[in-house]
This record gives C-alpha cells, structure tokens and sequence, in this order.
C-alpha cells in the first residue's frame, strides 16, 4: 500500500526491505534519517516508525523545495511545501494559500479521481504532507486540515457552510471561535433571532463545522448572500441571551 508522500511524487509501486521513519511506506535504504532528519527533531511521536533508519523518496520530495504550480496556473519556483496547501494525485501536484479558498472549496465539492490527498494548511509551520493519507472514494474522504484529518462529505459541509456563513454575516468571521453573549447580541441585532446562532454555537468544535469556517469568506460576501433584516433591530435584548455568557 503506498502512502501519501508517495502519491505525491508519484510513486505508485514502491519497493525495498524497509519502513520509511516519517510515513511508514516501504523503501530501501537510498536516505538515510542520519542524513535527513536533524538531532533537533523532537516529533518522534507523530512519525509512523521511529525506529527505522531510512526515509522513502516521496517523503524526501515533501520536504524539499521546488517549483509549484498554484490552484489558479500562477507559477513560482524554489517554495518551501509547507507554507502551501495541497490537492495532488499522481500525476499532478497543484498547491494553493488562503487566497484560493474559492478554488479549494470547489474541489472538495468536486474531488479528483482517486487515489488523491489534500492537505490544507493555517500556519505554514509544520510539515503535513507526510502525516496525510490518501482519499479512495470520493464520497466521505478524509482530508487533512493543519494536523487533523477530517471526513469530508459534501452534502454535510453544504449544509455547514450555510450555517456558517449565516452567522458570519452577522458577526464576522474570527468571532465564531468565541461565541460570547456579547457575539448574540450582535446576532440578535442583525437577524431578530437567534436560531443559527445557537445551532453554531453547539456544533461549533465538531471537525466538520472547523472545515466549514476555514473555507467560508470574509463577512462582507456572507452579508452579500445573508442580508441585514431591517425590522430586526427592536432595542430589547432577548432573554435567552444569558445562555451564551
């Protein structure tokens, strides 16, 4: 079975006596961890087998710079891979940054065919590509976002892209992290109501609803397509607003 760093550089039918230490895919003995890996390194309890002492070729080109090809053809050369998120099958390696959101949103609605990965970055500090696994379907695949693999289907992250946006609107974007009384109010204001509000505020850490708002756009687009209801705004504050301090 390959596995994702692998895929990534297209290497369908590994081969070799050994374990990679990063991914645990089969490899020979062409890199060393003695070459590869620094004494510094203190994440050995992430890697799929600490004990080996060998690195396979798809981990080796994760990890090296090279000339990427951006979700929107733009091209640039000698790129670090982890400050980009990836969508990649075999034959193709496409990266992407925040400012593509649309365009990964879109392939997840839409997923290659398989074997594929996806890796979505929020910090640009830490190496995800060998951590990732490969999708085989393309109805509820996994994906990774920063460090967490989430099972992505497409009618549920619909359905919580909706919601999210629907809160946005009202509140903004950062602040659905947070969701205080202070946060209802504002939505109360906006809406006469508080209905999404509270369904967010609920499901707001399942790994779906994270997905959902790292995807979603700025307030002012959710505003575009969730409007401010003018007969909202009756200067009394709902009761059931203590529910959220």
């Amino acid at each position: 079975m390959i596995t994702a760093p692998q895929l990534f550089a297209g290497i369908l039918e590994p081969s070799g006596g050994e374990y990679c230490f990063y991914c645990g895919g089969i490899c020979g003995q062409d890199h060393s961890v003695k070459k590869y890996v620094k004494d510094t390194f203190t994440n050995r309890d992430i890697v799929r087998r600490p004990s080996s002492q060998f690195i396979c070729s798809g981990c080796v080109a994760c990890f090296k710079n090279r000339d990427i090809t951006l979700i929107n053809g733009e091209r640039r050369a000698d790129q670090w891979t982890r400050l980009y998120s990836w969508i990649f099958t075999a034959t193709k390696q496409i990266a992407a940054t925040k400012a593509h959101l649309k365009e990964i949103t879109a392939t997840l609605f839409n997923p290659p065919e398989p074997p594929f990965g996806i890796v979505l970055v929020t910090s640009g500090q830490k190496q995800l590509l060998f951590r990732s696994i490969i999708a085989w379907s393309r109805d509820n695949y996994p994906i990774m976002l920063e460090d967490e693999i989430i099972t992505v289907s497409r009618q549920e992250l619909q359905n919580k892209m909706h919601l999210a946006s629907t809160v946005i609107a009202a509140i903004g974007k950062p602040s659905l992290f947070e969701m205080g009384s202070n946060h209802a109010i504002r939505y109360f204001d906006y809406y006469g109501n508080l209905d999404s509000f509270g369904l967010w505020k609920k499901e707001m850490h399942n790994p779906i609803n994270r997905l959902a708002l790292y995807l979603s756009p700025s307030q002012k687009e959710c505003q575009n397509e969730h409007p401010k209801n003018r007969r909202a705004n009756t200067g009394a504050v709902p009761a059931q607003v203590s529910m959220f301090e």
